[in-house]
């Protein structure tokens, strides 16, 4: 079993945390419990962000599970889209003929992940049977995204 973790959330969490955490500072120095409490809830988000719910790929010997945080997915239609979301999510190995790196329109996105990411850059995973899944890439890197790859390639 191998995790590859979303290097690019990481950082871009990291350096929230690095803006936030001074304020928080600043208003405990200053002794305001309204700005702390606002602020500490932003610490809490960012720090369980990262060592709680991250996102990442995980790829065994026979399945890919993605685990994207669904955060941008809590709106009225979520439930609706909900199974097409935990479809996209696991892929079994032996079923992928092969793998593209694509990118979607906002159209394409509703309809085949849906919800919309803020990147455009999915895996788009070709099965048997004509059928195809889609794994959103765009907070990995690109040496993450060749690994992914070559380790789904050997795999299979």
């Amino acid at each position: 079993m191998r995790k590859i973790y979303a290097l690019k959330d990481l950082i871009v969490y990291i350096f929230a945390l690095m803006l936030v955490c001074p304020i928080a500072l600043v208003s405990v120095i200053n002794d305001n419990k309204f700005l702390f409490c606002f602020v500490a809830t932003f610490i809490v988000a960012f720090l369980s962000k990262i060592f709680i719910i991250p996102s990442y790929i995980e790829i065994e010997n026979t399945w890919i599970k993605s685990t994207d945080s669904l955060f941008w997915a809590t709106n009225r239609f979520y439930g609706k889209k909900q199974s097409l979301i935990s479809w996209n999510n696991n892929i079994d190995i032996n079923e992928v003929i092969s793998i593209d790196i694509v990118k979607l329109t906002r159209k394409e996105k509703k309809r085949y992940i849906g919800y919309v990411h803020l990147s455009d850059k999915y895996l788009k995973f070709n099965l048997r049977y004509g059928k195809c899944k889609y794994v959103y890439v765009g907070n990995y890197t690109e040496k993450q995204i060749n690994s992914i790859i070559k380790l789904v390639e050997k795999q299979g």
